[in-house]
């Protein structure tokens, strides 16, 4: 009798114990409980979410969310869409930042205020939100940042810094492997003094971003914006069929590719160009002058004949788009 006792009193603490221990919700329901505004899906919209890299060095990590929808009718919303999201850091799922996405009533497009993250270099960032159209969790990779700047300073995407005065073309970063590239994107070197244009120091004074071999997106030295061959006259533009989308405020100016994912903000008044890959299957499998994006710093220097170098200008050098030099 009493051991029978004991064992009904343990069967009830267990319940009670089993009762309380708090179960940690998916972050998705998380978001969805938090109050996401879903509205009906429209015929051929999409909602669209890019990383606007604002400040990408080893002291801070600064990013804006863009946020617009791709429409057939190109109809905007007659309320406001507001999004809730969470921004973790993708080896260790630690929330970073949460916060809401607002596009505003009659609004194509907007962005969240700039969001300053604790982070390293070398933190993978993701992104979790419900698709308001969809009404479906999203979870994308915000990726990995590599910048130049100035006369020009460059830091490769896995955080490795060296300056190259060089004063033709040369390719920033690409996809390796292929004849033609999924992406490419090339940087024009020029002399700060106009009446010097080949001689150091140098700059970086325009771009050509293309897609197997093929030109998307031109920005001329005087900051004018090709798309396709075709001057963009507005704020805004989309590349293509869902190719990507441009835009450009005062000196800045940003590029979105959806295939593969990755994004450019040129800031011209600082001569100064952040790239962010968005898409993880291009970790490691990029090169040029911001390296490979493989988490190690001390392999960047890798040239395109895949022999790697610790000099600079041989680097640099080996990154010339054939025949641009003077």
């Amino acid at each position: 009798m009493w051991f029978r006792c004991c064992f009904v009193l343990l069967v009830f603490a267990l319940m009670i114990c089993m009762a309380t221990v708090p179960v940690k919700t998916a972050p998705s329901t998380e978001i969805a409980e938090n109050g996401a505004h879903h509205v009906a899906k429209r015929t051929g919209d999409t909602y669209n979410c890019k990383i606007e890299w604002i400040e990408c060095t080893k002291i801070r990590i600064a990013i804006q969310i863009i946020i617009y929808i791709t429409s057939a009718n190109d109809e905007p919303l007659t309320h406001d869409l507001v999004t809730p999201y969470t921004i973790d850091d993708e080896s260790d799922n630690t929330v970073l930042w949460s916060g809401d996405m607002v596009l505003p009533a009659g609004e194509m497009s907007a962005s969240t205020p700039i969001i300053d993250l604790t982070s390293t270099i070398s933190t993978v960032f993701g992104l979790d939100f419900i698709d308001p159209f969809l009404h479906k969790a999203i979870h994308e990779i915000l990726g990995k940042c590599g910048h130049g700047t100035g006369d020009p300073h460059m830091m490769t995407f896995d955080g490795r810094k060296f300056t190259f005065n060089g004063h033709c073309s040369y390719v920033l970063s690409e996809e390796c492997g292929n004849i033609d590239p999924s992406f490419q994107v090339t940087a024009d070197f020029r002399g700060k003094n106009p009446n010097t244009p080949y001689e150091p120091p140098t700059r970086m004074v325009a771009f050509n971003i293309t897609n197997y071999g093929k030109q998307l997106v031109r920005i001329n030295e005087d900051n004018s914006v090709l798309i396709k061959g075709k001057a963009l006259t507005t704020h805004s533009g989309r590349i293509g069929d869902n190719e990507g989308f441009v835009s450009r405020s005062g000196s800045n100016v940003t590029i979105y590719l959806t295939q593969p994912s990755v994004s450019l903000n040129w800031n011209r008044a600082i001569h100064g160009i952040t790239i962010g890959l968005d898409d993880a299957d291009l970790f490691g499998n990029v090169c040029g002058l911001l390296g490979n994006a493989d988490g190690d710093p001390h392999n960047d220097f890798v040239m395109p004949d895949g022999f790697r170098t610790s000099d600079v200008d041989m680097f640099g050098n080996s990154w010339e788009v054939k025949g641009s030099c003077p």
